[in-house]
């Protein structure tokens, strides 16, 4: 293994609706980082339509 520090933040991320940044720079991950699907919700309105929100967790 070279100098690299050891990697112990989060290996799942779940994209949201700000930016983010995962701090793996110089470091050693042991397993793969897992980035899980944007979150998606549809719900109906008062205007007989629909409403969504992607990206943010209700």
């Amino acid at each position: 293994m070279n100098n690299a520090d050891i990697y112990t933040g989060d290996y799942t991320v779940t994209p949201k609706d700000i930016e983010q940044q995962i701090k793996t720079k110089n470091k050693f991950l042991n397993k793969d980082l897992i980035v899980k699907k944007i979150p998606f919700f549809e719900t109906s309105n008062e205007e007989g339509g629909n409403t969504v929100y992607i990206g943010k967790e209700l």
